[in-house]
C-alpha cells in the first residue's frame, strides 16, 4: 500500500493540527483562580487562546510605543463574535515584499500570513514571539475582519472560510487604532457556541488581571470599564475578610502572598501573558522565600518544616513587566522557561525588597504561618501513625516465649521484676486467675516517644502483643486479652520507685481508659516480716516497719531485699492473698512533669 504524501499550506496544517498552535479544540475543565476564587471552569483551550492572541496584539502595541498609544482596549463578545479594539497607532499600510517576491499590504500580511510580524527580536518585551497569532485566528474562523486606520485612511481586510477568501477595502477615517472581529468556526470545536462555556467569565477575569499588569491602560469589556484597578483591592479577592496578604510592588515586578488551605496556588503574568502554570520566575521567587521562612519558623517555633509543607500553605500571585525575550513552553504560553540568569537580572533590576524582608513580612502574618505549622505537625503525626501501624501489624506474628498465660479472660497479668521471681509464682499461682510476664529491670520512659519507636523496644512490644492492645487505638482495651494488669516488683527504689511509675505512665499515655476503669494495680511486696513464735506481722512501708521495730520487743525482724528472698509460703501469700493498690489519676499534668523532657518542671516541683 502506497502512503499519500502531502505538503499542507499553513492554513490547512493549522486546521488539521490546531493542538500544536492554539491548544485543544475539545471542551475541558480547568482549575484556576477566577476573580480570586479557585474554581473549576469549562472552556476550550483553543478558543480562549484565539481571543488572547488578538488581545495580546493590542497590548504589544502599548508596549512598543511606551504607553503613548493603545492605552484603551475593549473586548466585546456578542453572540459568537469576538471584537477587540484599541486606540493604537494603527498598522502601517505600506506594501511589503513576501519571500516569494509578491507585494502585499502590511495589514493583509499580518492577518493572513503566518510567520509575519515585528516580534522576532531577542530584545523584545512584547507578548508576541512567533508571528503566528492573528493568522491562526483567521484560519480557524468562519469570518474574520481586521480594520486599522491612521493618517485618515482605514484599511479593512475581510476574510471568510478560514482565510480562504479575502477582500480588501480602503475607506476614510480620522484618528488611529485597530479593531479585529472574528467568529470562530465551531465546526472545529466540541461546542457550538461561546455561551455553552465559562469563556466570558474567564475573559473578564483576565482583563481584571491585565488591569493590574498594565494600570496605565483602560481595559473594558463590552464597553464597560474594568472596576478593580488597585493592587490591594485585587489581592483582597483572594482572601477571606480580615485575612493577611503580603503585597510588594514596583514598576516592573509586583507580587503578593496569602494563605492557601488547598495546596500551593499560583497565577502569574509575564509581560501580560498569563503563565498560569508558573515556570522559572515563580519557582525562583517562591523557593528562595520559602528557604528564608524555613529558618524563621525553626528558630521561633522549634519545628522542622519541610519546604513542600510551607509552599502548600501559600497562594502566590505575580506580575512582571518589561521582561526581555520571554520564552515559553509552547505557543499556548502557560509556563515561562527562561533560565534563572534571566530571572535574576529582571528581579534584581526591580525595586522589590529582598527575600529575607518578604519572608519576615509573611512570618509576621499568623494566619498564614500558623496553618503551615499545624500542617507540618499533622504530617508528622500521620507519618508517625503510619509507622506505628506497620509496627503494630508485625506484633501479630510475635510469640512471647516468657509469657505464662492464664486460662480465663478476666485474669490479671502480673508484671514481675526479673526471671528469678517467676519460679515460685509458677508453683503457687492459680492459672485461671493469673498470668505472668517478667520485666528486665527498669523499663524505658515512653512519655515523649512516638508509638512506632516504643514498639521497637522488645520488652514493651511483647507486652503490647500479650495484652492484645493496639498502640494506635486507645479503645483497643475493649478487646484486651486480660481483665487487668498488676505490677509485682520489689519494694526498693528500682521496683517501686522506677519500674512501677514508668509502667503506669506507659499505660496512661496510650490507653488511659485502663486507669479510669481501674484495671491497673500495684501488688505490694513486704519490706519487713516480723515473727514472735506463731505471731507473724508484715509491713509494707518503712515508716510502719521502723515504728514497730522500735516499740515492740521480742520479735525477730527480717528485712526483705526483694521478691527473690521470700520463702515459698510467703510468696504464696503475696500472690494469692495480695495487698493491692488500684491506680487512679487525679491530675494527669504530673505525668508531663515527671516523665516529660523539661527537667526544669521537675526541679520546680521538688522545690515546692
Amino acid at each position: 500500500m502506497t502512503e499519500e504524501f502531502k505538503i499542507l499550506s499553513a492554513r490547512d496544517h493549522c486546521r488539521l493540527r490546531p493542538g500544536m498552535y492554539v491548544g485543544s479544540t475539545s471542551k475541558e475543565n480547568i482549575e484556576q483562580f477566577v476573580f480570586g476564587k479557585w474554581k473549576t471552569a469549562a472552556y476550550i483551550p483553543a478558543l480562549n487562546k484565539m481571543i488572547s492572541e488578538i488581545l495580546d496584539n493590542s497590548i504589544d502595541e502599548f508596549i512598543r510605543c511606551d504607553g503613548k498609544f493603545a492605552n484603551k482596549i475593549d473586548i466585546s463578545i456578542t453572540g459568537n463574535t469576538v471584537t477587540v479594539t484599541d486606540n493604537g497607532r494603527g498598522i502601517p499600510q505600506e506594501e511589503i515584499l513576501t519571500p516569494e517576491g509578491d507585494k502585499i499590504l502590511r495589514p493583509v500580511a499580518a492577518w493572513t500570513k503566518n510567520n509575519a510580524g515585528t516580534s522576532f527580536s531577542d530584545s523584545r518585551t512584547t507578548i508576541g514571539a512567533h508571528g503566528l497569532g492573528a493568522a491562526l485566528v483567521n484560519y480557524m474562523s468562519t469570518e474574520f475582519t481586521g480594520r486599522t486606520w491612521q493618517n485618515d485612511n482605514l484599511l479593512e481586510v475581510y476574510c471568510t472560510d478560514g482565510g480562504l477568501n479575502t477582500k480588501v477595502k480602503m475607506k476614510k477615517r480620522s484618528g488611529s487604532g485597530t479593531e479585529v472581529s472574528f467568529t470562530p468556526d465551531f465546526a472545529m470545536f466540541e461546542v457550538d457556541s461561546i455561551d455553552s462555556l465559562d469563556t466570558i467569565e474567564l475573559v473578564q477575569d483576565r482583563l481584571t488581571s491585565l488591569q493590574m499588569a498594565f494600570p496605565e491602560i483602560i481595559f473594558s469589556f463590552n464597553k464597560k470599564r474594568i472596576q478593580i484597578r488597585d493592587m490591594k483591592r485585587y489581592a483582597e479577592m483572594f482572601i477571606e475578610d480580615g485575612a493577611s496578604v503580603v503585597i510588594e510592588k514596583s514598576e516592573n515586578l509586583s507580587l503578593f502572598f496569602a494563605a492557601s488551605n488547598d495546596g500551593f496556588r499560583t497565577n502569574s503574568f509575564i509581560n501580560g501573558v498569563n503563565t498560569r502554570q508558573g515556570g522559572t520566575y515563580v519557582e525562583h521567587l517562591v523557593n528562595n522565600i520559602v528557604d528564608e521562612l524555613l529558618v524563621l519558623i525553626k528558630k521561633k517555633h522549634k519545628v522542622e518544616v519541610s519546604k513542600s509543607v510551607i509552599k502548600n500553605g501559600l497562594t502566590f500571585i505575580m506580575f512582571a513587566r518589561n521582561f526581555v525575550n520571554p520564552k515559553f513552553d509552547s505557543q499556548t504560553k502557560e509556563r515561562l522557561t527562561n533560565p534563572v540568569s534571566n530571572i535574576r537580572e529582571h528581579h534584581e533590576a526591580s525595586t522589590i525588597h529582598d527575600f529575607k524582608y518578604i519572608a519576615r513580612k509573611i512570618f509576621a502574618a499568623n494566619d498564614i504561618v500558623e496553618p503551615i505549622i499545624a500542617a507540618q505537625l499533622a504530617k508528622k503525626l500521620a507519618d508517625d501513625r503510619r509507622n506505628a501501624i506497620v509496627a503494630q501489624k508485625k506484633l501479630k506474628k510475635v510469640k512471647v516465649a516468657k509469657h505464662i498465660a492464664a486460662s480465663s479472660d478476666d485474669a490479671l497479668l502480673a508484671l514481675v521484676e526479673g526471671d528469678s521471681a517467676m519460679g515460685f509464682l509458677l508453683k503457687v499461682r492459680d492459672s485461671s486467675k493469673l498470668g505472668a510476664y517478667p520485666l528486665r529491670g527498669v523499663i524505658m520512659n515512653t512519655w515523649d516517644m512516638k508509638p512506632a519507636d516504643v514498639l521497637k523496644n522488645k520488652e514493651l512490644s511483647e507486652l503490647v502483643a500479650i495484652l492484645g492492645l493496639d498502640i494506635n487505638d486507645p479503645n483497643s482495651v475493649d478487646n484486651m486479652t486480660y481483665g487487668g494488669v498488676a505490677t509485682l516488683t520489689d519494694a526498693d527504689h528500682d521496683g517501686a520507685g522506677h519500674i512501677t511509675p514508668l509502667i503506669i505512665a506507659f499505660f496512661y499515655k496510650f490507653w488511659p481508659r485502663l486507669l479510669s476503669e481501674k484495671r491497673i494495680h500495684i501488688t505490694r511486696s513486704p519490706i519487713m516480716i516480723s515473727t514472735n513464735g506463731k505471731d507473724v506481722k508484715w509491713f509494707f512501708t518503712y515508716t510502719e516497719a521502723n515504728e514497730f521495730k522500735s516499740t515492740c520487743k521480742g520479735y525477730n525482724h527480717r528485712y526483705i531485699k526483694g521478691l527473690g528472698s521470700l520463702q515459698e509460703a510467703e510468696y504464696d501469700r503475696v500472690i494469692n492473698d495480695p495487698v493491692r493498690d488500684t491506680v487512679t489519676v487525679d491530675d494527669a499534668s504530673y505525668f508531663q512533669i515527671m516523665f516529660g523532657g523539661d527537667a526544669q518542671l521537675r526541679k520546680e516541683l521538688m522545690n515546692e
